[in-house]
C-alpha cells in the first residue's frame, strides 16, 4: 500500500469516528431536552392538578361549614384553612399557566380575597 492509500484509510476512519462522536453529542442534547420537557410537564401539569385538587378540597370544607352554620369551625379552623389556601395559591402561581388558566386563576385570587374580606367583616 502506498502512503496516500494509508492516508485515505486513516482519514476515512477518522471521519467515521468524528461522525459517531458528533452524533452522540447531538443525541445527548436531544435527550436532555426531552428530560427537561418531561420534568416541566410533571411540575407544571401534574403538580398543578394536585394543587387544584387540594384547593378544591379546602374550599369544599369551608362550604360545608357555612351550610351547617358550624361557628366553631368558622372561628377556629377557618384561619388555618385560609392560610393553607393562600399557600396553595402561591405555589400554583409559580407554575406555568396558559392564557385561559391565567384568567381563571386571576378570578380565583379575586374571589378568594373577597371571601376573606367577607369573613373578616362577619367576625
Amino acid at each position: 500500500m502506498s502512503f496516500f492509500n494509508k492516508l485515505k484509510w486513516i482519514l476515512g476512519i477518522l471521519l467515521v469516528f468524528v461522525l459517531i462522536v458528533a452524533t452522540n453529542l447531538i443525541d445527548r442534547d436531544n435527550f436532555a431536552q426531552v428530560r427537561d420537557a418531561i420534568v416541566t410537564i410533571y411540575e407544571d401539569r401534574l403538580v398543578a392538578n394536585n394543587l387544584i385538587f387540594d384547593m378544591s378540597e379546602a374550599i369544599h370544607q369551608k362550604h360545608i361549614a357555612v351550610i351547617k352554620m358550624d361557628t366553631t369551625f368558622l372561628r377556629g379552623k377557618n384561619q388555618g384553612l385560609n392560610s393553607s389556601l393562600q399557600e396553595l395559591i402561591d405555589r400554583y402561581e409559580s407554575t406555568k399557566l396558559t392564557s385561559n388558566e391565567q384568567k381563571a386563576f386571576d378570578r380565583l385570587k379575586t374571589d378568594f380575597s373577597e371571601l376573606q374580606a367577607l369573613e373578616m367583616s362577619n367576625d
